[in-house]
């Protein structure tokens, strides 16, 4: 089932989030044997295990930090930020409305177990959820059903050119998530092990044919959810993972930067603020920050996060880190902290000279 996937994020939400389909570098047992826990740090870890770690940080329009900043890894939900820029995009164009209804059937189409899901129609309640809730239920649930749906509303060749006016050039484009999930895992009349092995040798150009032929079936015929046999492996698991668009730390703080210096259309800047980033500044850091955004993707061996912030002084920043191969104690530990590293590093110019100076050296 898609729920067993989906791990709560830093700060509440749920999110779930690629990984590359082979084995750790350092086995587990040994490798959370090696960590000292009690005096844990970002900076440390991150100079032990370079290789393993692709980080972006941007203050003031200045690039502070660019560790392996741009190789390319797999998105997962961090991603969904464009999908969100796309549709406030067409609503500002006045394609869409924002509170105009959607059916549930048209959701539940996608629907294949997403316990995230779930939870967002919980709070939805009986009646039927506008443009704007699908929307919260993308970002702060990361329900793949929601995504998957507005998807299919905006249209996959907007959404792929969306990156390249964002000023990100690494980007792959994108794939529905459900559908991903369905051709990775749906049996086809194979073994796991065989199954995974045919889907490991497929380009990326062929593997997202695939899959949008899984997504125009879950348009279009109502019963083919019930036709499938799902089989539930970690092995297939990894693999979907592996298989989510590539892109690179640089671009998502492009993007991010983007958004900040109001270099999109007036209109479309204006509802990221009122409609996207109305929920992090809130719930998060009400009355310290005049703009908020964060997004995560956490799912196996790997760990991705976007954040930006701008102060009531106007001081910015862009900060993206992303992980392959970690082990769960050195996930549990970097998810700690950075709950708090973009903070310090948007407040303390000791952090941030501590920061820089750490990674200059390597």
């Amino acid at each position: 089932m898609l729920s067993t996937l989906l791990i709560l994020s830093f700060y509440g939400c749920q999110e779930s989030t690629p990984e590359p389909a082979k084995e750790s570098a350092i086995p587990e047992e040994a490798a959370q044997n090696q960590l000292d826990t009690a005096d844990f740090s970002f900076i440390n870890f991150v100079t032990a295990n370079k290789e393993r770690a692709s980080i972006s940080f941007l203050y003031n329009d200045i690039r502070m930090t660019s560790l392996n900043d741009g190789v390319r890894k797999a998105t997962g939900s961090i991603a969904k930020l464009i999908v969100a820029a796309e549709l406030f995009d067409q609503v500002a164009k006045k394609r869409f409305n924002l509170d105009q209804k959607v059916k549930w059937k048209d959701l539940d189409r996608f629907d294949i177990g997403d316990e995230n899901y779930d939870s967002w129609k919980s709070e939805i309640g009986g009646s039927s959820p506008n443009l704007r809730e699908v929307m919260k239920g993308m970002m702060l649930f990361d329900a793949h059903p929601n995504t998957d749906y507005l998807m299919s509303l905006l249209g996959m060749e907007n959404l792929n050119e969306r990156p390249a006016k964002m000023a990100m050039r690494r980007h792959q484009v994108l794939i529905p998530f459900v559908a991903s999930y369905i051709f990775c895992h749906n049996s086809f009349g194979k073994d796991a092990k065989s199954h995974a092995q045919a889907i490991g040798l497929m380009n990326f150009a062929d593997y997202r044919e695939e899959v949008m032929q899984v997504h125009g079936k879950l348009l279009s015929d109502s019963s083919y959810r019930s036709s499938l046999n799902l089989l539930e492996d970690p092995v297939l698991d990894s693999l979907w993972a592996s298989k989510f668009p590539l892109s690179a730390p640089a671009d998502y703080s492009k993007m991010m930067q983007e958004i900040v210096l109001d270099s999109l259309p007036k209109s479309s800047s204006a509802l990221i603020k009122s409609e996207l980033e109305t929920y992090y500044k809130n719930d998060y850091s009400p009355g310290r920050y005049s703009r908020v955004f964060f997004k995560s993707s956490d799912l196996g061996t790997q760990l991705n996060h976007i954040v930006y912030y701008v102060t009531n002084q106007n001081v910015r920043l862009e900060f993206c880190c992303m992980f392959n191969d970690l082990n769960p104690t050195e996930k549990k530990l970097l998810k700690q902290e950075l709950k708090s590293l973009p903070f310090r590093l948007s407040e303390l110019e000791e952090s941030r000279r501590e920061f820089h100076n750490a990674f200059a050296k390597l």
